[in-house]
């Protein structure tokens, strides 16, 4: 099911260039959603647990190191809006990271259909999996020569 584009990055950047505080700059990224489903005022509850302390104590951090290189990348570059907003998805799902509802309403907002939302997740997984099994192999290894050198008491 294929959306209409709804979310104009060119606003939701203007947006967040007319921020004044860095609290303002958070609450600017609930525009990136399609419209209606935005995210409420309340947005800021859950932000304040994870970007809170940075708004507190170092508010260029979030100017700088957030809001301009994002905007920028909205604004910028040869990927289409749609394929931006999937590897969005992609990437906070293999991060376990928060916004993948925000970045998936706004794939679909810029045209992705669930098919595709679902195949840039599965690819996500694929590649999470495959680095938890490379991590893992090693380890494993150690632990099975660390069992046959053990002495176990098993009565």
């Amino acid at each position: 099911m294929a959306g209409k584009v709804t979310v104009d990055y060119k606003e939701y950047v203007k947006k967040m260039n007319e921020a004044k505080t860095a609290k303002d700059m958070v609450m600017a990224w609930r525009y990136a959603c399609p419209e209606g489903v935005a995210e409420p005022e309340e947005y800021w509850v859950g932000c304040d647990d994870y970007v809170g302390v940075y708004v507190d104590h170092a508010p260029q951090i979030i100017k700088y190191f957030v809001n301009q290189p994002f905007g920028w990348i909205l604004e910028n570059g040869p990927l289409e809006p749609k394929i931006k907003e999937l590897i969005l998805v992609a990437v906070l799902v293999a991060m376990r990271a928060g916004g993948i509802a925000k970045h998936t309403s706004s794939a679909i907002g810029q045209g992705a259909t669930e098919e595709e939302v679902m195949e840039a997740v599965h690819l996500a997984l694929y590649e999470l999996g495959k680095a938890g099994l490379a991590e893992a192999g090693p380890a494993i290894r150690k632990g099975f020569a660390q069992a046959a050198k053990a002495s176990y008491n098993i009565d």
